[in-house]
């Protein structure tokens, strides 16, 4: 009897040819949005309105010390002439108050972020470390700078009311970048930089 040699042979399959997947269609991108669409997004409006309050209290600071360096009209750089060495020393002097008051808003708004505690605290630590700065900042300022000088003399009387004016705004400054920063802050300046906010004090979300 013959045997089926065909019984044992495997069954070759036949696959289908890979094919190559078709290429992705690319998705086009949305130019629809103006830019004052996105500038109307809640996050870049928050970010507007705090940035503009501590511009704004920038110049608070400086209003409340001109119109008080105005009421106690006190000189401080007294000099015979007006030139060459004696100009150029004389404007980084006169311009000292303007670099504090700046600044205490810059003091303000990392206190108001990093230091946790009560409103009423956060207000005097930043007021009264800027008042007491500010002072020593100018008084500093004015008596190195007037060193190398042989024809300016300083009238201290009112070198240290001056300051002390300066000194008031700048702590005004300072006090509203606080405020500033516990009232109108973003939610992500707090989150992005993963700040706890256990004693209560974070910037508000509106």
């Amino acid at each position: 009897m013959a045997e089926d040699t065909n019984a044992d042979e495997p069954v070759e399959s036949k696959s289908a040819p890979d094919q190559d997947p078709e290429p992705a269609t690319p998705v086009a991108e949305d130019d629809s949005d103006s830019v004052v669409d996105l500038a109307q997004q809640p996050i870049v409006v928050d970010w507007i309105k705090y940035v503009t309050a501590l511009f704004a209290f920038v110049g608070i600071g400086y209003g409340v010390f001109g119109i008080l360096a105005d009421v106690i009209d006190e000189g401080i750089i007294e000099s015979d002439g007006f030139g060459g060495l004696a100009a150029a020393v004389s404007f980084p002097v006169m311009s000292t108050p303007y670099i504090a008051i700046t600044a205490a808003v810059f003091v303000g708004a990392f206190l108001g972020w990093k230091l946790h505690e009560d409103d009423t605290t956060t207000f005097l630590a930043a007021g009264l470390s800027v008042l007491v700065g500010t002072l020593v900042f100018w008084l500093l300022a004015a008596i190195l700078g007037t060193i190398p000088i042989d024809d300016v003399s300083l009238d201290f009387g009112g070198l240290i009311l001056n300051a002390i004016v300066a000194g008031i705004g700048a702590a005004i400054t300072a006090v509203g970048g606080v405020w500033s920063t516990r009232n109108l802050a973003p939610v992500t300046l707090d989150s992005s930089a993963g700040v706890s906010t256990e004693s209560g004090v974070a910037p508000a979300d509106d």
